[in-house]
């Protein structure tokens, strides 16, 4: 193939060589994208659109021996033992890790430097059986059917454990200190398609859209209602090639709660999504699609003056420019593509959120006089024109209903004209001239501070899940620890959070994510209900989400809306409000923010929206140069897709552990893969 014409007619260019490679890639933005390989058809570099050049070297053996970025600078170094197996791997920094193996193979032990080491064991079938890491010890057991049976974490009264009828997973069953077990059922129709979910929090009942072609009967899985406890349900319409149209959160009397609906170009990209209240966004997309802008308005075309995004990308597709109404950002990047500096003119638009319908909001900056702002039909404000100082910013939003009654909230909000910075060897953020970032040998997150405000520390089991987040306060002297959240997985996604005391706070009920499995795309979307055991009087609460997964609302068993969010296309929230929305964390993704440090979680590393970047690289690693076993990595694949122990760093050798303990044992049915 030469060139290939999508559905906007857009054309990207191919040149190959005499072997059928692609020498060069020319997109619709005429970026060059250009590569070299050796005789063995190895990717030797790769030049990006700003001619800055990646470079790898192989050995004999044609295994990855390391790694150059565009500075001339290593960046990753490999060694490999005579069965091809990766024994140490050099990261730039100095920090070396070293894998051991059994005699069949079996990764044994991860060493690190500093960070706790990691053991694992594995029965006679090779399955993974104990794992020890800085968290503690936990085990596996599994049925004689190699799914996974039951996980023992490290904490008392931790245990989960599946059932399984005809390879499905029908139960889930959770140990609970002081309480009965955590229990939760699943159903399936003659399709394997997952119909019902019971869990504490109520029934979860699945119905799935029927299509008939030439008069046959076809099987699709695509939802067209799921019905939640308290009588409210979720209706979806779905066009004929399955492109979701809409997603309506209703009550029992069809009066509706919150709704998203979409409309689509021929290049299946979304142009239009249209809210609740009427209001709209518009979008447009570059030739090789990424976001222009996106625009917001009421439903009588009249503009909403805080939704007025415009974003702009250089030739290797960084973020370059940002506007928001008469703000800009613009945003600079190294020969690494790191961002180094963000600087802003112009002036903020201050936008927010009400519970109820007021006659009037005003907006106070600063110390300057309040002024009114404009108030939407979906019950959200703006005031535009505010000039900022070099640093913290404090608003103060005054609203007013008919009978007089005010209600006033402040936030203080740090707003340098310019953000610098900085990065380690290993290209993880450390320095934003505000918060500090630390890191673990295996480049996880593993605490983020204001200096003299506050700390947050997190640790990691040895499958990378983050299983402690500790959040601290600074007493004039000292750390002062306030808060300690523990996380029991299923799987990948989190089921449950614990104090210190290892007492149940909160408990997740989930069903299929986008993905139409439980977990393949990671959670997302897949929300049904969160249970909070320290309120007795309305413990469960429901969740909402658009077509990308985004929680937008929540709902109680009395069909009343207890949260609300709105968010920019890149997850900076516009608006929250509800007597939940702050407690509720799972919000842009479905994935967990973080309150202090506004950053999202999501397992493998964290998300900054208002960066629209992550915090360092990607540790799935090179996807240019290896054989990656992606399809390992997440919870629903079939087993036995990748063998391979090659790529780069710890999460490829994790590849078939991770297949052994997270697909047997979590997967959906094999029609839901």
């Amino acid at each position: 193939m030469t060139n290939y014409t999508d559905a906007l007619g857009k054309i990207t260019r191919f040149v190959r060589d005499e072997l059928g490679r692609v020498l060069y890639q020319t997109n619709a933005n005429n970026e060059v994208l250009s590569f070299t390989y050796n005789p063995a058809g190895q990717l030797l570099t790769l030049t990006d659109g700003k001619n800055q050049t990646t470079r790898w070297n192989y050995d004999a053996e044609g295994r990855v021996t390391n790694k150059v970025d565009a500075l001339n600078a290593e960046m990753f170094r490999y060694q490999y033992d005579p069965a091809g197996r990766l024994t140490n791997r050099w990261q730039a920094g100095g920090i070396s890790t070293t894998f051991r193996y059994d005699a069949v193979g079996n990764l044994t032990n991860v060493d690190y430097p500093t960070s706790p080491d990691i053991v694992l064991r594995y029965d006679m079938l090779n399955r993974l059986t104990n794992m020890v890491d800085g968290i503690g010890s936990t085990v596996f057991r599994w049925t004689d059917g190699n799914q996974l049976a039951s996980e023992d974490g490290p904490w008392a009264n931790d245990m989960l454990s599946y059932g399984y009828t005809a390879r499905q997973r029908t139960s889930l069953m959770l140990q609970q200190p002081n309480a009965s077990a955590w229990t939760q059922s699943y159903a399936y129709d003659e399709y394997w398609r997952l119909t019902n979910v019971t869990s504490p929090a109520g029934v979860f009942v699945t119905q799935y859209k029927d299509v008939w072609a030439s008069g046959v009967q076809m099987v699709p899985e695509l939802v067209w209602r799921l019905d939640l406890p308290g009588g409210s349900w979720i209706q979806n319409e779905q066009d004929d090639l399955g492109r979701l149209l809409s997603t309506v959160l209703r009550k029992t009397d069809w009066t509706v709660l919150n709704s998203h609906s979409y409309e689509y170009n021929p290049g299946h990209q979304r142009t239009k999504q249209t809210f609740t209240a009427g209001n709209y966004v518009d979008y447009t997309y570059d030739n090789i699609g990424q976001l222009k802008t996106a625009r917001g308005k009421e439903a009588d075309g009249t503009v909403r003056l805080h939704e007025q995004f415009g974003y702009a990308y250089d030739a290797a597709w960084n973020l370059n420019y940002r506007t928001n109404n008469a703000l800009v950002q613009t945003f600079n990047v190294n020969s690494l593509n790191q961002l180094t500096t963000i600087n802003r003119n112009g002036t903020l638009t201050v936008a927010g959120a009400v519970s109820a319908t007021p006659t009037s909001v005003t907006v106070k900056d600063n110390a300057n006089p309040a002024v009114p702002a404009t108030v939407y039909s979906d019950n959200t404000f703006a005031r535009p024109n505010v000039s900022l100082v070099n640093g913290n910013n404090t608003f103060v939003a005054v609203a007013e209903d008919s009978y007089g009654r005010r209600d006033t909230h402040s936030v203080t909000v740090n707003l340098p004209a310019t953000v610098t910075c900085y990065y380690d060897a290993r290209g993880n953020l450390t320095n934003d001239g505000r918060r500090v970032f630390f890191y673990d040998d295996e480049n996880q997150l593993v605490a983020v501070m204001v200096s003299n405000a506050w700390k947050s520390e997190f640790a990691y089991d040895g499958l990378m899940r983050r299983r402690v987040r500790r959040e601290y306060t600074w007493s004039g002297s000292g750390w002062l620890l306030t808060n300690e959240v523990r996380y029991i997985y299923d799987g990948r996604p989190v089921l449950q959070e614990r104090d210190s005391y290892n007492l149940p706070l909160v408990t997740y009920t989930r069903g299929n994510d986008l993905s139409g499995s439980l977990q393949e795309a990671g959670g997302i979307g897949g929300l049904l209900a969160r249970s909070e055991m320290s309120n007795l009087q309305s413990p469960h609460a429901y969740y909402h989400s658009d077509g990308n997964g985004n929680v937008t609302a929540l709902v109680n068993s009395n069909q009343i809306v207890v949260a609300r969010y709105q968010y920019d296309p890149y997850g900076n929230v516009l608006a929250i409000s509800g007597p939940l929305a702050e407690a509720n964390l799972y919000r842009f993704s479905s994935k967990e923010w973080h309150p202090n440090s506004g950053l999202v979680y999501y397992l493998y590393r964290y998300y900054e929206p208002s960066l629209q970047r992550w915090v360092n690289r990607d540790p799935l690693g090179d996807l240019g140069s290896h054989d990656y076993a992606l399809t390992g990595l997440t919870a629903d694949n079939v087993a036995g897709e990748s063998e391979g122990m090659t790529g780069e760093g710890f999460l490829t050798v994790w590849a078939k552990i991770n297949l052994n303990v997270f697909v047997f044992g979590l997967n959906a049915p094999p029609k839901q893969r």
